[in-house]
This record gives C-alpha cells, structure tokens and sequence, in this order.
C-alpha cells in the first residue's frame, strides 16, 4: 500500500461466487489488524494478508462497506494465491 496507507477498506466484505451456488461470504470485517502488521512489517510496502477459509470460488467481489470522511479506497495491488 506505500502512500496509500490511509486508504485501507473500513470494513471489507469478500465474498465467493460460483456458478449454481448462491453468494458466500468469505470475509465480512476490520482489517485493521492486518494493517498494522503490515506496517510493522515493512512501511513503504505495506501489506494486508487475509487468509480466506477453503472455497471453490470462479470469483471474488470485494466490497468496502464502511466509510471515512476523510479517505477514500485505494487498492494500488492485488495478489490472489491458491493453497
């Protein structure tokens, strides 16, 4: 996130869709503990890890639920692995 730290999702929903299933709810919350690990971590890289419980998803919606007066969303990167 670098620069962009400040505008980390105030409250992130992703969810899991595939074909014949209804939507699934992965991850609905802060990710203010990841934030700060990242920061910890390495502040000009910041990074927030979120481990997704299994799932067979074709695709994931991210969603920003909460707001900030102040800030925006921004997602500079985003990196997908599969376990």
């Amino acid at each position: 996130m670098g620069r962009y730290v400040e505008d980390y999702p105030r409250r992130l929903v992703v969810e899991s869709l595939a074909p014949g299933r209804p939507p699934v709810v992965l991850f609905d919350g802060s990710v203010m503990a990841e934030l700060i690990g990242g920061i910890v971590g390495d502040r000009d890289v910041v990074q927030i890890d979120l481990a997704l419980p299994v799932n067979q998803s074709e695709r994931l919606v991210l969603r920003q639920e909460g707001a900030s007066n102040y800030r925006q969303w921004s997602l500079p990167e985003l990196a997908l692995w599969e376990r």
